[in-house]
């Protein structure tokens, strides 16, 4: 599950009911895991009661991370759908606190990290092109990188200060917030 907090509340995002091995098979032999399409949340002053439940169309399980990109708009990427197909869809979840979630969309994923895993510099093939404002947070959401830079055909950054972790590279070119995950080994 990813988790993140918005005011007084914690949401607890995708996931499964059934632990499971990484290609998505249960420990207890039972067969394949699915996800279960909700979200979970609670407010942290009653952490103790019985959590509040949201069912969606598509949210997978195996989430390593969140991005917040503000107070009620974040996004997961990746992870793994019902039978165990692992997808790269980036999800664009709207949380309103009063009125709980109001949307959960999936979007096409178009920017590409490469390599992935990476080591000392990453590549960057979007379909937008031109000068933006690229973004770097790690596994815990905490912006690592703010970098203004040309993307084109071929972009490269910098990432040999970093240390080996999960990463989530965005940036917004005017019209469209792009996402990719990428992981840092040495």
């Amino acid at each position: 599950m990813a988790c993140t907090a918005i005011e007084n509340n914690i949401y607890w995002i995708g996931g499964s009911d059934n632990t499971y091995i990484y290609n998505g098979i249960a420990y207890d032999g039972s067969g394949g895991v699915s996800p279960t399409n909700r979200i979970l949340y609670n407010n942290i002053d009653n952490i103790e009661s019985e959590f509040n439940e949201i069912i969606v169309s598509e949210i997978p399980m195996d989430l390593r991370g969140i991005t917040n990109v503000s107070e009620t708009k974040k996004y997961i990427m990746g992870g793994m759908n019902a039978n165990q197909q692992v997808t790269n869809k980036i999800y664009e979840i709207t949380i309103d606190p009063v009125s709980s979630v109001n949307s959960v969309v999936s979007k096409a994923t178009r920017l590409s990290v490469f390599p992935n895993p990476a080591n000392d510099s990453i590549h960057l093939k979007s379909d937008a092109i031109g000068k933006v404002q690229v973004r770097i947070t790690d596994m815990i959401g905490v912006e690592v990188i703010k970098k203004r830079i040309n993307i084109n055909i071929n972009s490269t950054l910098d990432i040999e200060f970093l240390p080996v972790g999960f990463y989530t590279l965005s940036f917004d070119d005017g019209l469209t917030l792009y996402h990719a995950s990428f992981i840092i080994e040495r």
